[in-house]
C-alpha cells in the first residue's frame, strides 16, 4: 500500500508539473511586446514556485540588469523591488546571477540560513530587509533562445514553498528555455515592427510646406497588429496658382506590397493634381491608370484643394469618409462631399463639392483606422470625433495631439493618417 501510496503521489507531482508549464506557457505565448512578456515571465512563477521572482537581463556592459520583479503577496511586491533595486548584484560576483549569466548554467541554494544572509547582506538595512522576506531557498536559471543566455530568473522560496530539490530545478530550466524563447520571439518582433514603422514612415512625404495664409500639420500612426506595414498616407501639394492640394488615402490590404501600392499611388496623383482640371479629374485619371492593371488596386481617396486667398474649398471622394470641417463658429461637422466609389471599383463619374470657408476655419482629413471599430457603428464613431472636435484646443497641432488623444486607442490594429489645415484669419 505504501508503494502504490507513493507511485500515485509521484504520478500527481509530474501532472502538477506539466499543468504549471502548459499554464505558463499559455501566458508567455499571449503577448509580443517585451515588456509584457518579461512580467509574465515573472509572474508565471508565482506562488507555485517562488514567493519571489526576478528577471535580469544582459545590460550593455555584458552585467545584469533588472528588468522586473513580482511577489506572491501585492503588499510584499514593493518591498521585493525596493531589494532588488537598492542593492542589485554585483557584476564580479562568482556566484548568483552574474555567474550564471556568464555561464549559462543553473544555480540552486536549496536552503538559505541566516549566517548565509548575514555573509551576503550589503548593509545591516540590507540584511533586515531580506530577513524580513523570510527567504528559505533560491534558484538561477537562464533564459536561454537559440543557445544564447539572454538573462536570468530566479526563484526565492519562503516558507511556504520549502527547500528546493532537483525536481524543482529541472522544472526552473524548463521554464527559462520556454521564456527565454517567448523573450527573443518579443523582441524579433519589436525589431522586425521596428523596421516595418520606419519603411512605412519612408514613404511618407516629409514636414508639411510652410504656405501662406494656411498652417497644415500632419500624422501617421502606426497600427499595433503584427509587423506588416499599412497604405495609409497623407500629402500636401503646392500648385502654381497658389492652391493648396491636400491629400489623405489607404490602400487596400497590410504588407510591403500595400505599402509598395501606396508609393506609387501617392506619387501618380502628385503628379496628376498638377496639370488636372480639379480634384474630380486628378481621380478620374487615377481611375484609368489602375484600370489598365492586371490585378485591381483599391484605395479610398479624399482630396481638398484649398484656395486660402478666396476662402474655397473643392473636394473629391474616392469611398473615403468625409471631413471634418471647424469653423470658428457653430461647431465641428462633417463636409457634404459625395462619397463617390474607391480607386479600383468599377469605373463611375467623380463629383466634385465647392464650399466656401469662414476666415480661421480648420479641416481636418483622417483614414478609416481612426473612427472605425467592431465595438462601435461607424455613425456613433463620427458622432465621437465630432464631440472630440468640438472642444479641441486652437491650432493644427494641438488639434492633431487632442484627436489622437481622444479618438486613437493604443492598441489599435490599423494604421491612421491624419492631416489638419487652418484657414488664416
Amino acid at each position: 500500500i505504501v508503494g502504490v501510496t507513493s507511485d500515485a503521489t509521484i504520478r500527481h507531482r509530474r501532472e502538477e508539473r506539466r499543468t504549471f508549464l502548459a499554464e505558463a506557457t499559455a501566458l508567455l505565448t499571449r503577448s509580443l511586446d517585451v515588456e509584457e512578456t518579461l512580467a509574465e515571465i515573472a509572474h508565471s512563477a508565482v506562488p507555485h514556485l517562488a514567493a519571489w521572482c526576478t528577471v535580469h537581463l544582459e545590460g550593455p556592459d555584458g552585467g545584469p540588469v533588472l528588468a522586473t520583479v513580482a511577489h506572491a503577496d501585492p503588499e510584499r511586491l514593493a518591498e521585493a523591488r525596493e531589494i532588488a533595486r537598492r542593492y542589485p548584484p554585483d557584476p564580479r560576483a562568482e556566484t548568483g546571477v552574474p555567474a550564471v549569466l556568464r555561464s549559462g548554467r543553473p544555480e540552486v541554494h536549496p536552503h538559505i540560513s541566516d549566517e548565509l544572509l548575514v555573509a551576503a547582506a550589503r548593509d545591516d538595512e540590507h540584511l533586515a530587509m531580506m530577513r524580513s522576506l523570510r527567504m528559505r531557498a533560491a534558484m538561477m536559471v537562464p533564459l536561454v533562445s537559440r543557445g544564447r543566455t539572454l538573462g536570468v530568473l530566479s526563484f526565492i522560496a519562503s516558507d511556504a514553498q520549502g527547500a528546493y530539490d532537483q525536481d524543482d530545478l529541472a522544472l526552473a530550466e524548463e521554464l527559462g528555455r520556454r521564456a527565454g524563447l517567448a523573450l527573443e520571439n518579443a523582441r524579433l518582433h519589436a525589431h522586425a515592427r521596428d523596421v516595418a514603422v520606419t519603411l512605412q514612415r519612408s514613404l511618407l512625404p516629409g514636414p508639411p510646406p510652410q504656405v501662406a495664409g494656411l498652417d497644415i500639420a500632419v500624422r501617421y500612426l502606426p497600427g499595433q497588429e503584427g509587423t506588416e506595414v499599412g497604405g495609409d498616407w497623407y500629402d500636401v501639394v503646392v500648385l502654381p496658382d497658389g492652391q493648396v492640394v491636400l491629400i489623405v488615402g489607404d490602400v487596400e490590404g497590410r504588407g510591403t506590397k500595400a505599402a509598395a501600392r501606396m508609393g506609387r499611388l501617392r506619387a501618380v496623383l502628385r503628379a496628376y493634381v498638377f496639370d488636372a482640371e480639379g480634384p474630380a479629374d486628378a481621380l478620374q485619371r487615377l481611375d484609368l491608370l489602375l484600370g489598365e492593371q492586371p490585378e485591381p488596386e483599391f484605395a479610398t481617396v479624399i482630396i481638398a484643394a484649398v484656395a486660402a486667398d478666396r476662402r474655397a474649398l473643392v473636394l473629391a471622394s474616392a469611398g473615403h469618409l468625409p471631413p471634418v470641417l471647424l469653423p470658428p463658429q457653430g461647431g465641428p461637422r462633417l463636409a457634404p462631399v459625395a462619397p463617390g466609389v474607391p480607386i479600383g471599383a468599377p469605373s463611375a463619374e467623380r463629383l466634385e463639392t465647392q464650399l466656401a470657408l469662414e476666415p480661421r476655419t480648420r479641416i481636418l482629413l483622417y483614414t478609416d483606422g481612426l473612427v472605425e471599430r467592431r465595438s462601435a457603428p461607424l455613425g456613433q464613431r463620427l458622432d465621437a470625433l465630432l464631440a472630440a472636435a468640438a472642444d479641441a484646443p486652437p491650432g493644427t497641432d494641438p488639434l492633431l495631439d487632442h484627436i489622437t488623444a481622444r479618438m486613437h486607442d493604443a492598441a489599435q490594429k490599423d494604421d491612421v493618417a491624419l492631416l489638419a489645415a487652418h484657414l488664416a484669419p
